[in-house]
Formats: C-alpha cells, structure tokens, sequence
C-alpha cells in the first residue's frame, strides 16, 4: 500500500563522505564527488540496509547523493529515484570555504540561497512523497536540518554522519530519530 513519507517510520541517510567533507570545505549544491572513503563506506552499510527492508528510496540529484544511495541499495532490487528540489542549499560565496566561516544557517547575504526558501523546496519534495514503506532518503546535512525542524525533533548535536542510516518514527504523537546501530564492520 503507498503511503505518504511522514505517515509512518521512514530512514535517512547523508550522502558519503567527499574530499570537501574531510577538509572541512562548504560545497553546497556545487557537484561533488564521494571520495575513496565514501565509497568504501556506503558499500560497508549496504548489508545493513539490506537488512532493513527498504521498499522504495528517493535521493538528491547530486552525484554524491546518487552514487550513496546506489551503493547503499546494492544488495537490494530497490533503484533510488532522484528528486530535484532534494538537492543541498546553495551557499552561494561560501561555497569552497572552509566550514568554520559558518557561524549560522540563516544568512542572508554572501548570495546564500535563504534558509526558508531551501527549507519550503526541500519539504515540498519530501512531502510529495508517496511510496510503499519502508522510504530511504539519501540527500544531505542540510536536509536532514530541515527535517529535525519540521518534524519538531530537538537534538543538542545535528552533525549527520556521511553514509549513515538514521530511523526517522513516530512515539505517541511525537517524532524521533536515532541511529541504526551497527552500520560499519569493526
């Protein structure tokens, strides 16, 4: 039966790590691409998402939202379908600059795409979303922030980590998020 994403529990996972990642650099919707690393991490969750039962997975058009979620799937008969208004914000000039310069998420000059308009595009696709569940989400750090706010979830550290499933569900009325344990070998 297909089911709107927010109806029931859905899973989240930030694309794999980049070079930009691992220094530190702001790449915003500029096309980067998975390191090595990144690449070695999403195929290392791929049985754990194996394991969770995907049905149906949306990700950003970015080649590094893509290319995760392909891997993450690997051992799946699941192909992600990419959604246009997934992709990360703009950062505008701070695209390419080091990630300590960011000293918030609502600027409004340096040409940064506004936190509500990112945050209105983002939503609109998720909410579009109307599949059979269980729903994986591959897209990014920025995402993942709109949906902590959206869905009226406070947590004191917001760092997603790269190429790591994250169950989205609803306790009572209220939602939650936590971690899936054990997604990369020791």
């Amino acid at each position: 039966m297909l089911k709107s994403i927010f109806s029931e529990e859905f899973y989240f996972a930030r694309h794999g790590e980049t070079e930009y990642n691992s220094e530190g650099i702001v790449s915003g919707d500029w096309d980067i691409p998975l390191s090595s690393q990144g690449i070695v991490h999403s195929l290392a969750v791929s049985d754990l998402v194996a394991k969770l039962g995907i049905a149906s997975a949306f990700c950003s058009p970015l080649s590094r939202a893509v290319d995760t979620a392909r891997y993450l799937l690997s051992k799946t008969s699941v192909t992600p379908i990419v959604l246009n208004n997934l992709k990360e914000r703009h950062w505008g000039n701070l695209q390419g600059v080091s990630k300590t310069l960011l000293t918030d998420y609502d600027f409004v000059e340096n040409n940064v795409e506004d936190w509500k308009l990112f945050s209105d595009r983002t939503l609109l696709a998720l909410k579009d979303i109307v599949s059979k569940p269980p729903v994986l989400i591959v897209a990014h750090s920025g995402t993942f922030r709109v949906l902590l706010a959206y869905l009226k979830i406070n947590l004191e550290k917001k760092q997603v980590k790269n190429s790591y499933p994250y169950r989205f569900f609803k306790k009572g009325k209220f939602w939650n998020v936590t971690e899936v344990k054990d997604a990369f070998p020791n």
